[in-house]
Parts: C-alpha cells; structure tokens; sequence
C-alpha cells in the first residue's frame, strides 16, 4: 500500500511566527541536531548525496535536508509522528528557505546547507559538512570515514540579513565548539574559500582563537 505524502511548503518564519520560538529551533537545528547527526554517520550521510550506485540513486539534496528537518521536529517534539500514515497520509513540511547543496571542497565530498537569514546572534547563516575523503571515491569509502562540521555564525550587533559577515566556527564530534576568530561575507563563496583554508595541512591552518561548549 502506497503511503500519501502530503507537502506543505512555507518559509521558516510562516511555520514559526513567534520571535522567540524561531530563534530556539534555528539554533537548536543548526548548532546541535545537525551536526550530531551528520558525526554520528557521515558514511550514510554522503552515501545519500553521492552514491548514485545505491537503490533508487542519489537524494535530491534539498529534498533531503527537508526530511532530516521533519526528522529533527519529531525527535524535538515540535510536530507529532502521523498515527496511521497509510491512512490518513503523510503531511512533509517543507521550510522553503532551506537549502542544501552539494561541492567538492578541494577533491572532499562536501555539503552545505543554507538556513533561513539569521535574525539574532549565534545563529548560523550556513552549515558546512566536509567528508574526509574524496568525492570521486565514493565506493571505496570506508564504513568508519569522519566529516568535519563548520557553521558561518551571526556575530553580536550585526545587523541579521544578506550581505553582512558572520564568524567561521566548527562543532567537533566530542561537542566541543570552535571559533576561529575569522569573519567572512555571509556569501556561499567566501565561506567555502574559508574551509578550504582550514582544511590545508597543518602548517597552513588557522589555529582557533577561542573553544567553548556552547550553553545555550
């Protein structure tokens, strides 16, 4: 039996009009859920993106970053799970200003998904998930292969919207939250240039300026 899959597509704010309440599920989404989820198995993570050998090939990229946001509403208990989805169907809540797209980060499989415009500090414009291994290897990834996790965060007192700059951060899988003092424009580009930087070897590399677990 075929399941119904309903779409409901609005922006961010349309699905979340309380200031407050925003603020805690961009942050929520950006700085804990995904990048937690993307450690936890960047092998199944890429494999999806990339592996157009697998059954049904690879995910569209927004497609999929869209049901890993309904995956991080239901584990947050923000919406409820359908009770009898072959029944009644499947309502997948699509926040339009969501995107992910896929690059190759000097050779790495790499993603990078674009948030709603932050609106307060410490939010993240972008988050970036560079693989450690190369894109055009995809079969031979193995199983226990690690990803990097790096945000382009809001800074305090910069006014929210595109075209203003945000600071380059990483979250560590141990959860350990880096800031590596470097602001760049809120541009895909130039944050991609940024973690080029940090990935070169290790006597080119920024070292951080600042590491904190974050307590929000």
């Amino acid at each position: 039996m075929n399941t119904k899959i309903h779409e409901d597509t609005r922006t961010f704010r349309e699905f979340y009009p309380d200031a407050s309440m925003r603020h805690q599920v961009h942050y929520a989404f950006a700085h804990q859920f995904l990048p937690q989820y993307a450690q936890q198995n960047p092998y199944a993570v890429f494999s999806y993106l990339y592996r157009s050998d697998m059954p049904g090939g690879a995910l569209e990229p927004t497609r999929f970053i869209h049901s890993r946001w309904t995956m991080f509403e239901e584990r947050a208990g923000l919406i409820e799970r359908e009770s009898d989805p072959f029944k009644h169907g499947l309502v997948f809540r699509r926040v339009s200003d969501l995107t992910l797209v896929i690059h190759e980060l000097g050779g790495r499989a790499s993603a990078l998904v674009q948030m709603p415009t932050p609106e307060q500090a410490l939010e993240a414009f972008f988050i970036g998930v560079v693989l450690l291994a190369p894109a055009a290897q995809a079969a031979a990834w193995p199983r226990d292969v690690q990803a990097r996790v790096f945000t382009l965060e809001a800074e305090f007192g910069a006014p929210s919207g595109v075209g203003t700059t945000g600071l380059v951060c990483e979250w560590t899988r141990q959860g350990e939250h880096i800031n590596f003092g470097l602001a760049v424009p809120a541009r895909q580009d130039a944050f991609w240039r940024s973690l080029e930087s940090l990935l070169e070897p290790p006597s080119g590399r920024l070292r951080p300026t600042q590491s904190l677990t974050s307590t929000l």
